[in-house]
């Protein structure tokens, strides 16, 4: 596999999340140059096209026809490029990191390498909390000021870095759980302490909920299979830890307290109205922000650019054939990643669970939030996808 694309690879999961996110057109502009510099050096070492079939091409290539249709029929053609482009480098992405996978030292190497990246969102956000400025180089750039509250990192949201966090925590987790490099095990529990720190830091419901969910598959998973009692016994034990330290924050307490959805709710019924009204092809690719303004209901003070529903938005912007693709490719990719399990390889089986939790983690943020639409967690999901796909040599 070329070192180069390897490299790349890499450069994108560190740069995303420090770009503000990449929610900004010139970090996805350097996004973009990055991943098509990781596919062209790979392919002038390989002198051909060797991505190998996966059985989400299909479902992929049904995507696709699908969103240069609903581009046809664009609000905003210029949105909708970008949009097109971001999707297309996502692809590119996702096949890119299945042939680096492929190789063992690549994919350890990537593995911690997200790790790592989360480490240092965790420890940039904490010496945000804290006063420290960590981040003057993105001052300017448009990050917020952080707040004494939430830990946000380099995110502009708390919801976001949480999104992050939820993916990364379970891979963590499963490399502890499976074994996998022991003469490293205190160091891993360590970064499991951080990480989890720093998301019950974030204050994110959905984060909260949604690395509940991620852990409560490995422990479903864990028992239909009559794994270790040991192994199940320490996936309890770190939801209970997660959930005494929830309990025993007054602030935290008090967050939960506060649950609302009534202003979501209503940004829900005005974004089903804009389904309904653009049933066929959506609005195209990307444009939510500007199309959602003419069915945002009376009575808010500022506009909504997202509909804090993944689900809804990008029906919204796709039309009604998408939730049908998106059953499609998740029955798919749960399939395929169930059945690798049955490998008697530990890292592996890490890495598999520990994607598909990952997966299961944002798929339940994503029903109040929009972290994939930011484009550095979607990029995280696209590499757990990839790994839950990926096939050893």
């Amino acid at each position: 596999m070329n070192y180069y694309s390897t490299i790349f690879s890499a450069v994108v999961l560190l740069f995303a999340p420090l770009a503000i996110g990449a929610v900004q057109n010139w970090a996805i502009g350097i996004i973009l140059f990055l991943i098509l510099s990781a596919a062209v050096s790979y392919l002038i070492q390989q002198q051909k096209v060797p991505f190998k079939k996966t059985p989400l091409d299909k479902p992929f290539m049904a995507l696709l026809g699908l969103t240069f249709c609903s581009l046809i029929f664009s609000v905003h053609y210029y949105v909708s490029i970008i949009a097109v482009a971001q999707l297309l480098a996502y692809l590119f992405f996702y096949y890119i990191l299945l042939q680096i996978g492929q190789e063992r030292p690549r994919l350890i190497f990537l593995l911690y390498w997200i790790i790592s990246v989360s480490a240092l969102l965790c420890v940039i956000g904490l010496g945000r909390r804290s006063g420290m400025n960590l981040t003057g180089w993105l001052d300017n750039l448009g990050l917020p000021q952080s707040s004494s509250h939430w830990l946000t990192a380099t995110f502009g949201n708390h919801n976001h870095m949480a999104g992050w966090l939820e993916m990364s925590i379970p891979l963590l987790l499963c490399l502890i759980l499976f074994g996998c490099q022991r003469e490293w095990l205190p160091l891993q529990i360590s970064l499991l302490l951080l990480q989890g720190t720093c998301l019950v830091l974030t204050f994110s419901r959905g984060g909260w909920a949604g690395t509940t969910a991620a852990i409560a598959f490995i422990v479903i998973y864990m028992l239909t299979k009559r794994r270790n009692r040991y192994i199940i016994l320490f996936s309890g034990a770190t939801i209970a830890v997660i959930g005494i330290f929830l309990l025993a924050s007054p602030s935290v307490v008090q967050r939960l307290n506060t649950i609302g959805l009534e202003d979501r709710m209503l940004i829900w019924r005005g974004t089903i109205n804009m389904i309904l009204m653009h049933w066929l092809a959506g609005t195209g690719p990307g444009t939510y922000a500007i199309a959602f303004a003419q069915f945002q209901p009376p009575g808010f003070s500022h506009r909504y650019y997202n509909a804090h529903n993944d689900y809804l938005q990008f029906t919204a912007e796709m039309g009604l054939i998408l939730p049908i693709l998106i059953i499609w490719m998740g029955v798919v990719l749960y399939r395929h990643g169930l059945c690798k399990m049955k490998s008697s390889s530990k890292l592996e089986q890490a890495t598999t669970l520990g994607s598909l939790a990952g997966i299961t983690g944002i798929l339940v943020h994503s029903v109040s939030d929009f972290n994939l639409h930011i484009p550095a967690n979607a990029l995280l999901f696209t590499t757990l996808v990839a790994f839950a796909m990926r096939e050893k040599n």
